[in-house]
């Protein structure tokens, strides 16, 4: 785990550096990283403690393509989570959903991209499809 917390412990801080093409490249590492690492504690575990929060923080880049890569790094996310479904998953489906409802329920839309809106309205139903339990416990 050290191993791969020293490789990567940069790209976690880029994703919210000032400079757009370091958050690029921390963005494309940060997918790399999903495809490298094959075993679902450590990935959880790394995506909870060093990767979530700076990813909430990327859905408010100026940059839409940024914005894309982190919806498409939170779907990748969920899809891994449907099959490796724990307790853990409650805060982070919480937390999701909470802040990509905020995404699209003000007028104007926080989330000026259409094509993103769409997204995130894709990644709500997947949340909604696969993790309803957790949901309604918190209706």
């Amino acid at each position: 785990m050290e191993d791969i917390l020293q490789k990567y412990q940069k790209c976690f801080n880029a994703i919210i550096e000032e400079d757009r093409n370091i958050r690029r490249r921390g963005l494309e590492d940060i997918k790399s990283l999903f495809r490298e690492l094959k075993e679902p504690g450590k990935l959880v575990e790394i995506f909870q403690k060093y990767i979530f929060k700076n990813l909430m923080r990327v859905m408010d880049d100026k940059v839409e393509k940024h914005r894309e890569a982190c919806l498409g790094l939170i779907d990748s996310y969920l899809s891994f989570a449907v099959s490796h479904r724990k307790d853990y998953l409650d805060e982070v489906v919480n937390t999701l959903i909470r802040f990509l409802i905020a995404r699209i329920n003000t007028q104007p839309f926080n989330e000026e991209s259409e094509e993103l809106r769409v997204q995130i309205i894709r990644t709500l139903s997947h949340i909604l499809q696969n993790f309803h339990e957790e949901f309604l416990n918190q209706i």
